[in-house]
């Protein structure tokens, strides 16, 4: 049996549920990670013998989409555009999101949201009365889902995660491959995909002001930002790719099957 764990945070199930998957993580020949938190906490909290636990990131294939875009900012003018991708979700924490805007905007009045991502939990409403009371109705605009990601990457300068937890989040792969600098929080496998002051910049859950600073550090440094998001580009395509991926775990059905004398 070979399982695949795609998030550490066990605790946000029901507690059967929670013991049923522990349980299956625990009698597996293999359990394989997306990032190496959820392999130490199988280990630590549900007793899952390191030796069957494999950490393999996700892959992305950057390969097929276009080159990075023009490398002059992707607002007109005095505008910046920072983006972010994810569900309309508590976890997704677009109100600190907000707050940190309302911060940027007394500094870069010309700072501009665009926030996309389908309103799973009906928050949407909420979002935008906070909006509202922040005053940022002009600068904040919410897509709703979006087909095409690129696209939407390419409108945007800084690309920006501020959940409070996470896996190993595919909308930071997708912001690589189009050569985007990040601004994330320090949660889950983001600091295996984003290298704080190499490819991004990490910052701590639920602080605003840590993640307007960050935000406001790559748009007052175009050069840095440009560095940055080259750099995530070489990583995504280095440490990241489908085929690695693949490989990867194709190695861990054949060292399975070989354990149980399948293998031909």
């Amino acid at each position: 049996i070979v399982c695949t764990m795609h998030n550490a945070n066990l605790y946000m199930v029901h507690k059967v549920l929670r013991r049923l998957l522990a349980m299956a993580y625990r009698f597996a020949d293999r359990v394989i990670t997306l990032f190496d938190e959820a392999s130490t906490q199988l280990r630590n909290d549900y007793r899952v013998p390191g030796s069957r636990l494999v950490t393999i990131h996700h892959g992305y294939n950057a390969v097929e989409q276009d080159p990075p875009p023009k490398h002059e900012p992707a607002g007109t003018g005095n505008v910046s555009v920072v983006g972010t991708v994810g569900r309309l979700a508590k976890q997704k924490a677009h109100d600190v999101l907000l707050n940190a805007l309302a911060q940027i905007l007394r500094r870069r009045p010309g700072t501009r949201l665009t926030i996309a991502g389908h309103d799973d939990e009906g928050l949407r409403p909420e979002l935008e009365a906070l909006s509202a009371r922040l005053e940022l109705q002009e600068a904040v605009q919410f897509k709703g889902y979006v087909d095409n990601i690129q696209s939407f990457l390419d409108e945007i300068d800084v690309f920006v995660l501020s959940s409070d937890n996470e896996g190993l989040p595919i909308s930071l792969l997708e912001a690589m491959a189009v050569g985007k600098p990040i601004v994330a929080t320090r949660v889950g496998g983001v600091p295996e995909v984003v290298v704080d002051g190499v490819t991004g910049l990490l910052v701590p859950t639920r602080d605003p002001e840590a993640l307007a600073d960050a935000i406001l550090r790559l748009l007052e440094d175009p050069s840095e930002a440009r560095r940055m998001g080259a750099r995530g580009r070489e990583r995504l395509m280095q440490q990241f790719t489908m085929e690695r991926m693949v490989e990867r775990t194709c190695a861990v059905y054949r060292e399975v099957a070989g354990e149980k004398g399948l293998a031909k």
